[in-house]
This record gives structure tokens, sequence and C-alpha cells, in this order.
């Protein structure tokens, strides 16, 4: 009996969502073109760049590069494997959703385990800095919105 008010309830509020859609359907296109709008305005141009210098950076070896540089401290003080390191440092320069691109790469790779590459994940959450200084710029340049 549980279940079947639950599963009305949810298709209850499904319908109400679509007659809402119906309703107020210039709202919602709206909201969906000004999505859009951010998107190819301020977060594709900030994400993109950062995915290539990534993708260039593996393929040319740069985990085992930075692991001769840094590998006492990474040993000493993080100890945590020359893989997930490099996901650390490439998420301080390069922002979240590229270290979980990273990760999900090198996982597939069989670089690095996923029970490491999710714990990485969960210290590792740093903003990108191009995104943040593109927010900050457009917020504190006299524009009172993000949207135009």
């Amino acid at each position: 009996m549980k279940k079947f008010l639950k599963n009305n309830v949810y298709i209850t509020i499904t319908l109400l969502f679509i007659v809402q859609l119906f309703k107020n359907n210039l709202l919602f296109k709206n909201c969906i073109l000004n999505g859009c709008h951010v998107f190819i305005e301020q977060i594709f141009p900030t994400l993109f760049p950062m995915f290539i210098i990534n993708d260039i950076l593996m393929n040319y070896n740069f985990i085992a590069i930075l692991n001769t540089i840094f590998s006492k401290i990474r040993e000493k003080i993080f100890g945590m494997s020359k893989q997930a390191f490099y996901i650390f440092l490439m998420s301080i320069l390069s922002g979240t959703p590229t270290n979980a691109y990273i990760a999900s790469k090198l996982v597939q790779e069989n670089k690095l385990k996923k029970k490491e590459a999710s714990i990485i994940l969960g210290y590792a959450f740093f903003l990108n800095p191009l995104f943040l200084f593109n927010m900050l710029n457009s917020i504190f340049s006299n524009q009172n919105t993000v949207l135009k």
C-alpha cells in the first residue's frame, strides 16, 4: 500500500510539472536560453582549455616529471601515489570538473584504482581559477548580474 501511494505521489508531481511546463512555457524557455548563454559565455571558455592542456600533459608523461620533482614531498607529507598526487596538483591548477576527468581517465587506463580515485576526489575539490576569475570579474566590474 505504501509503495502504491508513493508511486501515485511521484506520478502526480510529474504530471503537475508537465502542466506547469506547458502553462509557463515562455518562462521555461527563457530559463533554458539563459542557462545555455551562461554555459557558452562563462563555463565552456574556462573548462575546455583545461581539458586540452591536461590531455597534452598526460600524453607527454607529465606525471613522471612531477614525480621526480615532488617525490620526497609527496611521500612524506601526502603519502599518496604519483597519479593521485598529479590529480591533486592539477585540481589546484585547473579546478573541479577537470580533476574528475583526469581521475576517470587514469582509472580507465588502469593506472589508478577506483577507491583511490574516489578518495582523492573527496579532498581535491577546488574551483577552476579561470572560471572564478571570470565570474568575479563580471560581478565586480559594475555588472549586477552574470547574465546579459
